[in-house]
């Protein structure tokens, strides 16, 4: 079985997506994919695509014009394709992948689309472990409000984008929030890169912390001489990372030698107070967030009042505390993308500054049985400041039968209830969850349901 990795094709330098009139996409209900048909789509390409099962991205673009069909078939591929390009979800097995090679059509992952689409632009990559899609929609509406008119592709739709996770400006910048998984932002030719920090992530892929910081490593090496990196001063292997660059480098963070200083609330630029860094979302994670954005923004020559305006407005991202209602019983409900120990500690931060005097729970779902086991230690010291967590599954991608054996929700709650030092409960699944979410919380408490697989539901389910 073959899996599609991001090593560069040589498709990505040749294939030109002016010279194209039909594409299929192979999972095209997916954050990232969908948002390079949108893009095509608006330059008058038909766009063809499937998924494995409907959902509401892909009733959104067929409202746009773009046809999207439910399951996998063969038959779904027309003859006259000029392209096609599939989700890293799928494998070389995939029948509509199968159908392309039989006509002999150049298929692309999806992270070598986007590597042809950044060679069109001057392309400013927003990358790291924790709080890309945060920083690339700050930089976005930064720019945008700097009237440079830039465009974007971020992992999440946003209400600033009219609901899509996209947006088409008329300047020649692109902003991309760029995956590292397998490798992926090596595929994009990059101008400007900002690196929000670098914490061992993908365990399935990354089988090392060190070879996790050398694909950053290799970013960094690639960008030209008169190019520039834009990197978290603070963060251990960010500044491993900055070492091997050949461009400027600018930093943001606490450290006395930052040229973005974050001193307190406030942002301090070569010795001198910019002014008071609001974000409109808690949490100390998200000021270095908006330090990135304000960074990026600074170099294209938007003035530091509009910032600080935008960013004191800015209302967060798709499942980014994100507040959906009260339970009837009085309780508040968040939605939240945090899955990593790391973020789940961000989380927890923000929320502990935002309700002082409320019972915390967070209930998880950790996602990938390997990444829970490889990082259990991590796991085990996050949630010091929550008062309950709750688990009610550890969401399966990915694992070996291996994997699903080194550990379960039990073990997990064992490990996090001993080195956190909170009350860890094994929810039993969604609906048991949800029963015992309404009898052991009140009007006191404040839910976060967090995870990036399908907790989301447990969300909507504790406010119907």
């Amino acid at each position: 079985m073959y899996y599609p990795c991001a090593s560069m094709n040589t498709l990505v330098d040749q294939i030109k997506f002016a010279d194209l009139k039909k594409v299929f996409f192979v999972g095209i209900g997916g954050r990232g994919v969908s948002a390079l048909a949108r893009i095509l789509h608006g330059r008058g390409v038909e766009c063809i695509g499937s998924d494995k099962e409907d959902s509401a991205y892909m009733k959104e673009l067929r409202k746009e014009g773009l046809t999207c069909l439910v399951g996998h078939k063969s038959e779904y591929v027309p003859d006259d394709i000029d392209l096609m390009v599939v989700t890293f979800a799928v494998t070389s097995e995939n029948p509509e992948w199968k159908r392309a090679r039989e006509l002999g059509v150049p298929v692309l992952t999806y992270p070598e689309g986007l590597g042809v689409l950044s060679r069109e632009y001057n392309t400013i990559a927003i990358t790291g472990t924790h709080g890309k899609t945060t920083t690339t929609l700050l930089t976005a509406l930064g720019m945008m409000e700097g009237k440079t008119d830039p465009s974007c592709v971020l992992g999440a739709p946003v209400p600033e984008f009219g609901k899509k996770n996209c947006l088409i400006g008329g300047s020649k910048n692109m902003i991309i929030e760029a995956c590292e998984y397998r490798r992926a932002f090596l595929n994009l030719k990059v101008q400007v890169a900002v690196i929000t920090n670098v914490d061992w992530d993908h365990t399935d892929y990354y089988k090392t912390e060190e070879d996790f910081v050398l694909a950053f490593k290799q970013l960094v090496r690639g960008i030209p001489e008169n190019g520039l990196v834009i990197a978290n001063i603070d963060d251990k292997w960010t500044r491993e990372v900055i070492k091997d660059a050949v461009c400027r480098v600018v930093t943001f963070g606490q450290d006395e030698k930052a040229d973005y200083r974050l001193k307190g609330n406030e942002l301090w630029e070569n010795g001198r107070c910019l002014g008071e860094l609001k974000v409109g979302m808690p949490g100390r994670h998200n000021q270095y967030n908006a330090a990135a954005a304000f960074a990026v923004c600074r170099e294209f020559g938007v003035e530091s009042g509009v910032l600080f305006r935008t960013f004191e407005l800015f209302s967060g991202t798709y499942r980014r505390f994100d507040y959906l209602g009260d339970m009837n019983n009085g309780a508040k409900v968040y939605n939240d993308y945090a899955h990593h120990p790391t973020a789940v500690m961000a989380t927890l931060d923000a929320a502990r500054e935002t309700f002082p005097d409320k019972k915390i729970f967070m209930v998880i779902q950790p996602h990938q049985y390997n990444r829970t086991w490889v990082l259990l230690d991590r796991y085990a010291t996050a949630f010091k400041k929550a008062d309950y967590v709750v688990v009610p599954n550890i969401y399966e991608a990915r694992d070996t039968a291996e994997d699903k054996s080194a550990v379960n929700v039990q073990m997990f709650c064992n490990v996090v209830e001993k080195g956190s030092g909170c009350k860890a409960i094994d929810g039993k699944g969604f609906e048991n969850t949800v029963k015992l979410l309404k009898e052991i919380t009140d009007e006191n408490s404040v839910i976060f349901t967090t995870g990036t697989g399908d907790i989301n539901v447990v969300a909507k389910m504790l406010v119907e």
